[in-house]
């Protein structure tokens, strides 16, 4: 069985819902508003007559909250698949600055990847990576602030601190 099949095997039959019960194929495609025996066709690690429509995976994904299948598309890409945290609206910053968090890491290992690629890092690679570390730091460290001052243990974003404490 390929990585493919196993992923689409994983979201058919090892998905479950908020109660924690397992999504069978029908209930399922009920969520998706498809017909059950297309579905299932589709999600067949052994039926490639009938290939899963591609249109289908954001909709397939959402109703089973199963990553198994983008997560096999990013890899297969060389990527790797972040999932952002979900938040209600008067939390959007946190998500926002988990986006951020996560888009300068990715800026890190890009970086790495350019200065291996001829198998050597010069002077200014290694500087240029630095950079990239020294961004996505930065953007953790404002992560862990943000953090901070919603659990109340660190002063607003509009205060601020000097050596004789907050002015």
């Amino acid at each position: 069985m390929t990585s493919y099949q196993r992923a689409l095997d994983e979201v058919g039959h090892q998905s479950f819902d908020e109660h924690g019960q397992r999504l069978t194929v029908d209930r399922i495609a009920e969520r998706m508003a498809v017909a059950p025996h297309r579905l299932r066709k589709s999600l067949s690690a052994y039926d490639e007559a009938h290939p899963l429509n591609a249109a289908l995976v954001v909709a397939l994904t959402h109703a089973t909250k199963n990553l198994a299948l983008v997560r096999y598309f990013a890899e297969a890409c060389g990527c790797v698949l972040v999932e952002l945290p979900k938040v209600n609206p008067a939390n959007i910053d946190v998500l926002a600055q988990a986006g951020t968090a996560a888009r300068e890491f990715a800026d890190v290992l890009a970086e790495a990847g350019k200065a291996l690629a001829d198998g050597r890092v010069s002077r200014d690679e290694a500087l240029a990576f630095r950079r990239q570390t020294d961004e996505a730091i930065t953007a953790l460290a404002t992560f862990a602030l943000l953090m901070e001052r919603k659990a109340g243990i660190a002063p607003p974003a509009d205060v601020v601190v000097s050596h004789g404490g907050a002015l």
